[in-house]
């Protein structure tokens, strides 16, 4: 669908990002995806790059199998038991 969220640049290196970086640990790709004052704001406090790092990793080391799979507007993260 023309104008879908996916199809603009900034969602399509979003989502390759997910693959290449945070799937598995490649922290030279993930430093040149994000800005080097990036700031990720959530409930529970700020995470700056070496924050994000870290939760990536600990996504890889809790989860078996862990892959981010896209579905709708929304990025998911699955287990799939192996």
């Amino acid at each position: 669908m023309p104008g879908y969220i996916f199809d603009h640049p900034l969602a399509r290196g979003f989502i390759r990002i997910g693959g290449e970086a945070v799937v598995r640990e490649n922290d030279a790709t993930l430093r040149k995806y994000f800005a080097e004052d990036y700031i990720r704001r959530t409930l529970s406090g700020d995470l700056d790059f070496e924050g994000l790092r870290i939760y990536f990793g600990a996504l890889r080391a809790a989860f078996t199998g862990f892959r981010v799979v896209r579905d709708g507007l929304h990025l998911k993260a699955y287990d799939d038991g192996r």
